[in-house]
C-alpha cells in the first residue's frame, strides 16, 4: 500500500509525470508485489528551493560547494564541469513487513530510472522509505488492519 511522493527541482513536462508516476508503480509492484490500485503518487516538480550541504541548487557553484567530505566545508568530491543540476527526493510510504534486499531493489530501479531518464548523478537522488503500521493506512474509510480491507477498499 505505498504512497510515493517525489520532490525535484526539475521542471518535468505531462508527458514525464506521467512516464515517472508508471514507472515507479512498476518497480513497486514488482518487487513488493503491491497490487497496482493501492499505489498512489505524488509528484512536485520544478521546486525551487531544494538544497544539499546547506547549498541551494540555485547557487551558480552548487556542483561543487554541495559536495563537501568533511566539517569544515572546504573539500568537495566533484571533479568534473559545475552545471545547473536537479535534485530529487523521493519518500515511500508503505506497510511495515517489507525486508531490507526488497527497499534495496526498489532504491537501486528507482536511482537507475532517474540518473537515466532524467541524466542525472546519483548523489543527486535521495529516497526513503517510511514504515507505517497497517491500522495508519486507511483507504475508503478502511483501515488497513481490517480483515478484508482489499475488497472494501475497492467498494465506489
Amino acid at each position: 500500500m505505498p504512497f510515493l511522493k517525489l520532490y525535484s527541482t526539475a521542471d518535468l513536462s505531462e508527458e514525464d509525470r506521467c512516464q515517472t508516476c508508471k514507472k515507479m508503480t512498476e518497480i513497486i509492484v514488482n518487487n513488493l508485489e503491491v497490487y497496482p490500485d493501492k499505489i498512489q503518487t505524488h509528484v512536485q516538480d520544478n521546486v525551487k528551493t531544494m538544497s544539499r550541504s546547506g547549498i541551494s541548487t540555485n547557487e551558480e557553484k552548487f556542483s561543487v560547494d554541495s559536495r563537501l567530505r568533511n566539517i569544515d566545508f572546504t573539500n568537495s568530491y566533484f571533479n568534473k564541469v559545475n552545471t545547473k543540476e536537479e535534485l530529487f527526493i523521493l519518500e515511500i510510504e508503505i506497510w511495515i513487513g517489507n525486508s531490507i534486499s526488497s527497499k534495496k531493489r526498489v532504491s537501486i530501479n528507482l536511482t537507475n530510472y532517474f540518473k537515466e531518464k532524467f541524466e542525472i548523478s546519483g548523489d543527486n537522488i535521495l529516497i526513503l522509505f517510511h514504515d507505517m503500521n497497517p491500522e495508519d493506512w486507511f483507504q475508503n474509510g478502511i483501515s488497513g488492519s481490517e480483515k478484508d480491507f482489499l475488497n472494501k477498499s475497492r467498494e465506489y
